[in-house]
Parts: C-alpha cells; structure tokens; sequence
C-alpha cells in the first residue's frame, strides 16, 4: 500500500510530467515517470506516459516494453494499445501493429484515429485496397479527419486512381 505522503508525491511528479510535456521537455519526462515508477509500479498511465514519451523520442523498441506493462496492468487499455501499434509501425512490423489496432477497433469501434493508424499500417504491406475501407470508415465517423483523407489520397494514387487521389488530397488541404 502507498503512504499518503508518496501518493501526494506521485501527484507532484505528474503533475511536472505535464508541464514537462508541453515544453517538450520529454527526457525530464522520462526522469520524473521513473521516480513514479520506483514509489509504485503498478499505475498503468505511467507506463503508458513512460511509452508514449519514448516513442517520440524514436525509442520503440523500448516504447512497446513500458506499453506491454501497461497492458498487462489493464488489459482493455485502449490507448496503450493504440500507441503500441504505433511503436511497431516504428520497427516496420506493420502485421503486429495491425494486431493492435484490430484490438483498439474490437474496443472502441467508433474511434476514427484507431481506424486510421490501421489503414496506415495496411499500406506498408501493399494492402492498400484494404487500407481505404479503413480509412473510409475513419471519414465516417469523423468527415474533418484530414489526415484520413490525405492517407486514402495515397493508397488511391498507388493504385493508379489518381483522380480519387486529387480529390483526397484537396479535401486532405
């Protein structure tokens, strides 16, 4: 059980881990989550902050372990596994990471960047006409999802649908 006073502290720390954040200050990040983590390591949205920080620091393979752990304190952890596909996105191994984002979807279906980072990581393996149902889908639930449409823009392109390409791409703009 964690003392009153390391609970505080804990709150301490991660409230400096967001004003870190938002300074980009992701090294002093990683410091302050590994003090959380040496009071109490069993809070799943520190290893899921530890992870998400260090895949923007290009660190995957070592983003996916502090996921893992997050997942396995809270298996449904929609946002850990989300960003563990990407971290395998990262490494290129794109089947992996559509494992996970077949599991955000089975989660949350009405998520449109789950959608989205599936018909990304569906791209890379050539199964592009896969990857526009996705990013189809991504559109429905979110018509303003420019990233979406900028991405089906590029599977069309690649399959030589170049007007449908153009029209993604200006509405992408």
């Amino acid at each position: 059980m964690v003392s009153k006073k390391d609970q505080d502290k804990i709150k301490r720390l991660f409230e400096e881990v967001n004003e870190k954040t938002k300074t980009q200050d992701y090294e002093g990040c990683l410091v302050n989550l590994d003090k959380i983590i040496s009071i109490d390591s069993q809070i799943p949205e520190v290893w899921f902050e530890r992870g998400s920080i260090k895949i923007l620091l290009g660190q995957p393979e070592d983003a996916i372990n502090d996921l893992d752990e997050a997942i396995r304190l809270k298996p449904d952890y929609f946002d850990a596994l989300n960003n563990r596909g990407i971290a395998k996105m990262q490494l290129e191994q794109f089947e992996a990471a559509i494992k996970d984002f077949n599991e955000t979807i089975r989660l949350k279906s009405d998520n449109a960047d789950a959608w989205n980072s599936r018909g990304v990581a569906k791209m890379q393996p050539e199964q592009y006409k896969s990857a526009i149902i996705d990013f189809d889908q991504a559109i429905k639930l979110n018509p303003q999802y420019t990233s979406a449409y900028k991405n089906r823009g590029k599977a069309f392109g690649t399959l030589g649908l170049h007007e449908k390409a153009l029209e993604d791409f200006f509405k992408g703009l």
